[in-house]
């Protein structure tokens, strides 16, 4: 499991620096023989932390829990708003009434009520009355408004959640940033630079003027982002082999024929940061500028990243009738970089704040966008046809369900029910297994600027294959109305696909599967002749001739093959989005037709919640780099488009066959469609958190001020930072061709004035 480090490792560097000692020679005098030892000697984080405890993972893996935690609690709103609709429900049992519709389109007619209802030709063959459907009330028999108005209020309480989410993650991102300090916390990544600003002094110049209004702001290094289009087959090349050189036991032949590959095609790599070759590099258009201070970097990308910037490439500035802080209205156009000779401001900048290092795909940066999109278009054209391969297989789970269940009932035998109840959502666990690994396969051929990019997409891809195989299958076998509420139909269907794909699922990755599946493969090649072999070539000391040094060397190789076999699975981003996604589209889209999914889909998200966050802090290894607060803002961007329309298109399709006025169920789905139209493409979200920062700047001017310490964070400096990191974990040493320079021309610690 995870553990805290960065607490005791700050007191290391502390009393390091105090007398004189390199951090690792400290450890050295503490007893540690090495970092790893330290690690695991350091405490593990308490169960009951809050997840703002280990922000030292990275902001990413706080907002992960915020995002679940956001998203049960929209459901646990959504269950105590249906309470009035459950309370009439279980008062009504017209079920039967559903077996006396013949036209099932009349149910949707605005002309007119539907149809008349005359008796119940049987009451057999219906779903139970405990399960509180909405067609427990029958066919056109909401009279009331009360319903339609249960589903109104939330549409809006759900728009409402979601912002008070997008505001949270901002305000927690901030927090989880204050405990640590990282690479990013300098770090602004700039776009739409011209291809032939290769100058890293021009670029910092242009900074130093215009990053911050009214200043000159310090900058420490520019890292441009070349475009060595020549390497970039020969990098992803690498990254398989390497991917396949972990799944190989090291004295293998196949073993050795790659290390011999990666070694030859690293050299060639090499090659590229020689004077002649890398003068005549291109720039990607993208770099990272490195700022000495945090504030500047603050400072700089909320100059840039206004709204009033990234629309109308101007400043925001305060409305002079407003209180300060206001920063409502228009102000001077931004600076743009020059371009031509003698030099135009001709380039409109894109400044953000920069991932981490490690989770920038350097390489990929400057492939042409054009490139991009028609690498996504094949990927999910790919996609799809799985996704549909997906779709029928599961359909014909659903129609050998139906065909068992009337063979049986046609012979009066019983045995068996249980598992044919089962047998669609066995089905649909496994295509939704295959569609994650293949979404995975896909997007790995696709080009993305950064990594948390590229696991957005896998998981976008996930939750879109789980959704049509989990939710869409289910309503195309049962798509007329009165199919939802016979026996074996919509609902008998759903209920035994939401509990086994959104309570089992959070089982089955509590067990760790691709733990497992190591220990079948890997794990059993460890015997004790091998450990014996192991401890026989280590404790003859130090080699004496070629032979015994390419021996150990073997060895030592096994050892840490050994040794990752051994280690826990990582967690897995991409794969945790996907499924509270999916678990959360799922119960929304039924929720109207059966609310209960609304509790179902709230003990899922909180087993979820419960499960990952036990297995990172007691199970997973150690994330190798700190995850970004991207992946929790993109998911939530998710739910802000899809779920209001979702909800608005769902209480229609599942209440208007119950509804008595049609005319009156079209009006309501009208308006309810309007407003999560409004929501999710009329309102960015970010325009609405800076509407709101503003008016609560407004008013905390407005109320008379108080007074007691300052609040202000100590400025951090860049130079005293560096310090804290590995070398793999700064810009300058994590882009391919800057790692290759000497140390002369790329020191890995950076000083004023270099």
């Amino acid at each position: 499991g995870v553990r805290c480090v960065q607490n005791a490792y700050e007191q290391i560097a502390h009393d390091a620096a105090r007398y004189g000692r390199t951090a690792l020679q400290e450890m050295t005098r503490r007893g540690y023989k090495n970092f790893r030892s330290f690690c695991q000697d350091c405490p593990q984080f308490p169960l009951s932390c809050w997840p703002l405890a280990f922000a030292e993972l990275g902001s990413g893996y706080v907002l992960y829990f915020h995002f679940l935690a956001f998203l049960a609690a929209i459901f646990a709103a959504l269950v105590l708003l249906q309470l009035p609709a459950l309370v009439l429900y279980a008062q009504e049992n017209s079920l039967c009434e559903w077996g006396t519709v013949s036209d099932w389109q009349a149910l949707y007619r605005i002309e007119g009520v539907g149809q008349n209802i005359s008796g119940c030709p049987t009451e057999d063959g219906f779903i139970r009355h405990a399960f509180l459907s909405v067609g427990n009330l029958g066919p056109d028999a909401i009279s009331s408004t009360m319903i339609p108005t249960v589903y109104t209020v939330c549409g809006v309480v759900l728009c409402t959640i979601v912002f008070a989410a997008f505001q949270n993650l901002r305000i927690t991102e901030v927090k989880a940033d204050a405990r640590t300090v990282s690479p990013n916390d300098f770090a602004a990544l700039v776009r739409n630079l011209p291809r032939t600003a290769t100058d890293e002094r021009a670029i910092a110049e242009f900074f130093r003027e215009h990053a911050v209004s009214g200043q000159l702001t310090e900058i420490v290094k520019v890292v441009i982002g070349w475009d060595a289009e020549e390497f970039r087959a020969k990098i992803k090349e690498i990254r398989e082999l390497q991917a396949r050189l972990k799944e190989l036991s090291p004295g293998s032949e196949e073993h050795k024929q790659i290390g011999v590959r990666i070694k030859a095609i690293t050299d060639q790599l090499g090659s590229v940061a020689s004077a002649d070759k890398a003068s005549k590099l291109r720039s990607s258009g993208v770099v990272v500028v490195v700022f000495r201070h945090q504030s500047d970097m603050l400072a700089c990308v909320r100059k840039w990243g206004s709204v009033q910037a990234r629309w109308l490439y101007r400043e925001a500035e305060d409305c002079s009738c407003l209180p300060s802080g206001n920063r409502l209205c228009l102000g001077s156009p931004l600076a743009r970089f020059p371009f031509g000779s003698p030099p135009k401001p001709v380039f409109k900048l894109s400044i953000e704040r920069a991932p981490n290092p490690g989770d920038i795909h350097w390489e990929e940066l400057g492939v042409d966008f054009g490139l991009k999109l028609k690498l996504q278009a094949f990927t999910n054209l790919r996609m799809a046809f799985i996704i549909v391969v997906c779709f029928f297989v599961t359909y014909g789970f659903n129609k050998l369900q139906d065909f068992v269940r009337e063979a049986q009932e046609d012979s009066g035998g019983g045995f068996g029910l249980g598992l044919i109840a089962v047998l669609p959502a066995m089905g649909v666990a496994a295509a939704n297994v295959l569609l994650c690994i293949v979404a995975r396969r896909e997007t790995e051929k696709e080009y993305h600027d950064t990594r948390t990019d590229e696991e957005f997409s896998q998981a976008l891809k996930m939750t879109v294959g789980m959704v049509v195989n989990t939710a869409g299958v289910t309503y195309f076998c049962n798509a007329q109305p009165q199919e939802w509420y016979r026996s074996g139909g919509l609902v008998d269907d759903l209920i035994s696909l939401m509990l086994v794909n959104s309570l089992a699922v959070p089982l089955m990755t509590y067990l760790d599967p691709a733990y497992a599946v190591k220990g079948l493969l890997h794990r059993r090649k460890l015997t004790q002749e091998k450990l014996n072999g192991f401890n026989e070539v280590l404790s003859r000391g130090p080699p004496s001739n070629k032979e015994e040094v390419q021996e150990r060397k073997r060895v030592l190789d096994e050892v840490e093959y050994f040794k990752k076999a051994y280690c826990p699975s990582p967690m897995n981003n991409a794969r945790r989005y996907a499924v509270a996604l999916k678990t959360f589209l799922c119960c929304l889209i039924y929720m109207p037709l059966l609310p209960l999914l609304a509790l179902v889909g709230f003990v899922a998200l909180s087993l979820q919640y419960l499960v990952d966050k036990y297995l990172l802090l007691r199970w997973y290894s150690r994330p190798p780099k700190p995850a970004n607060a991207n992946m929790s803002m993109l998911s939530l961007q998710v739910v802000k488009l899809v779920a209001p329309l979702t909800l608005a298109a769902a209480s229609f399709v599942f209440l208007c066959p119950s509804w008595s006025d049609k005319t009156e169920a079209w009006s309501n789905f009208y308006m309810a469609l309007f407003l999560a139209l409004c929501f999710s493409l009329l309102l960015p979200l970010s325009f609405l958190a800076e509407l709101l920062g503003s008016c609560l700047s407004c008013l905390a001017a407005s109320l008379p001020a108080r007074g007691g310490p300052s609040d202000a964070r100590s400025e951090v400096d860049y130079y005293e930072a560096q310090y804290m990191w590995s070398s793999e974990m700064k810009y300058h040493k994590d882009q391919f061709i800057y790692k290759k320079l000497p140390a002369t021309a790329n020191p890995e610690y950076l000083k004023p004035g270099d």
